[in-house]
């Protein structure tokens, strides 16, 4: 729930992983989900119309098998 602590665990899992939080793409659905949007600056607003997120979001989806083909566009369609 809280905002600071997404951002923390988004910090942790990159590091783990060895990628930057800009390779990553952070999926939200409310307004506490706005930190890791501006974090990642790849925020996948799903299922809200919140128009503070709206704003914030790298796309909008209404199904989560959309990040399937949201992946593949940014790698070139593979």
């Amino acid at each position: 729930e809280d905002p600071k602590a997404k951002v923390i665990e988004i910090k942790y899992i990159c590091n783990l992983l060895n990628i930057s939080p800009f390779d990553s793409l952070f999926i939200g659905d409310a307004y506490n989900d706005m930190d890791a949007f501006k974090f990642t600056k790849r925020g996948v607003l799903y299922k809200t119309k919140d128009p503070r997120l709206e704003k914030l979001a790298f796309r909008k989806i209404n199904n989560l098998l959309e990040i399937i083909d949201l992946i593949k566009d940014i790698n070139g369609r593979t």
